[in-house]
């Protein structure tokens, strides 16, 4: 299908995806044309829709942290929407997990956007940090 967001692996429990997940994302290069917004507001819809309260709902954003989508940059809205689905404690929490990948990566961004959601973002800057990110995220499940 032609879209501007990828999936590393299918949305499910991360027990079956760990592995497949560990392979993509060694194999990852970071590039540009991130439609950073678009893709963070409809992961996050998207769980919403189909929230289980039996399961871990989460996203897990692995990005340079720069939207580079000029039809859909507005920064405030993304947070607002993003806000709107936690606050108040919310009875289909979904939280939006933020990994800064690449030199260049955008921290303060991603920082705000996972704020936004009651999650935390984490710093892979360095590539080579990656596998231990991703460790330190997979423990908020």
């Amino acid at each position: 299908p032609d879209t501007d967001e990828l999936d590393l692996v299918p949305i499910g429990p991360i027990a079956s995806n760990r592995e497949a997940l560990a392979t993509r994302i060694d194999s990852l290069v970071p590039t540009s044309g991130t439609p950073l917004y678009s893709t963070a507001k409809n992961s996050y819809n998207f769980l919403k829709s189909s929230y289980d309260p039996k399961r871990i709902n989460a996203v897990v954003l692995l990005t340079d942290g720069k939207n580079e989508d000029p039809n859909n940059n507005d920064f405030n809205a993304t947070l607002n929407a993003l806000r709107s689905g936690s606050e108040g404690l919310s009875t289909t929490p979904v939280r939006l997990f933020t990994i800064g990948y690449g030199k260049d990566a955008d921290l303060a961004t991603l920082r705000r956007m996972a704020e936004a959601t009651n999650a935390a973002s984490y710093d892979a800057s360095d590539p080579q940090t990656i596998n231990k990110v991703f460790t330190a995220v997979v423990s908020n499940f």
